[in-house]
């Protein structure tokens, strides 16, 4: 697919698939969503050679590997330079930035009662307090709806009229575009089912090798529970890939 792309260059009048194709244009310079495997040792030269060809600070994510945090690099590439990384001898393969997706339904989840979490509540007094949970899905706040949010009371923050309910979710990371808000969803059921439970929130949908550093950065941001709703079709299917790994 990118070999496509850059053989023929970017067109501003094309509506580009977004589940293929993730392209930044700010700055004006078309941008696209690169992961490119490093070959051994080569991390450094690779590092310059994206510098030669127009990636900057600003472009590249973070990545995860439990063995080898210079295995992977994914960045913002100037479509009109990918064709160097096709002969590029620091890299073993440059894979598109593709979106995921997530893992939902149409049906309203009555999780509360389902859980028996209120009669927990009731006879035990459990409410989530002391727990902080993290979600990693697509997007939190791109749709403009977590303010409508705390006023019903579905999720904590500032705006919630509940003075205990004043804690506003952290975001740690936020898609920088699109979405469907899907994290805020399933943090409103988080919030049904535990209510005094922190929260956190950040993106899985800027690759799969960001995806798996966001369970860290989810981890080193103190959280005791991680629940996701986003897949890669080209996750490994009979071994443990990256995101299984940043897991384990």
């Amino acid at each position: 697919a990118l070999f496509i792309l850059a053989r023929d260059g970017y067109d501003p009048a094309v509506e580009y698939n977004e589940f293929v194709y993730k392209i930044r244009t700010d700055g004006g310079r078309p941008r696209v969503l690169t992961q490119i495997v490093v070959a051994s040792g080569q991390f450094n030269n690779l590092l310059g050679q994206l510098s030669s060809i127009g990636v900057q600070s600003g472009d590249f994510l973070q990545d995860y590997d439990v063995d080898n945090p210079q295995a992977y690099v994914s960045c913002y590439v100037p479509i009109e330079n990918l064709l160097v990384l096709d002969t590029s001898p620091f890299l073993v393969q440059v894979l598109d930035g593709r979106l995921g997706f997530t893992n939902t339904g149409s049906v309203l989840s009555e999780g509360v009662a389902a859980m028996r979490a209120n009669i927990a509540r009731l006879g035990w007094g459990v409410t989530g307090d002391g727990v902080t949970i993290g979600v990693i899905s697509d997007s939190f706040d791109n749709n403009s709806g977590y303010t409508s949010d705390q006023i019903g009371e579905n999720l904590p923050g500032p705006s919630n009229p509940n003075p205990d309910q004043k804690t506003p979710v952290d975001v740690l990371d936020e898609l920088d575009g699109g979405g469907s808000d899907e994290g805020r969803a399933m943090l409103q059921l988080i919030h049904d089912v535990a209510p005094d439970a922190n929260l956190k929130f950040a993106t899985g949908f800027n690759g799969k090798y960001n995806a798996a550093s966001q369970v860290e950065a989810l981890r080193l941001a103190g959280c005791d529970i991680i629940v996701d709703d986003v897949q890669y079709i080209d996750e490994a299917f009979y071994e443990d890939d990256v995101w299984a790994q940043a897991v384990n």
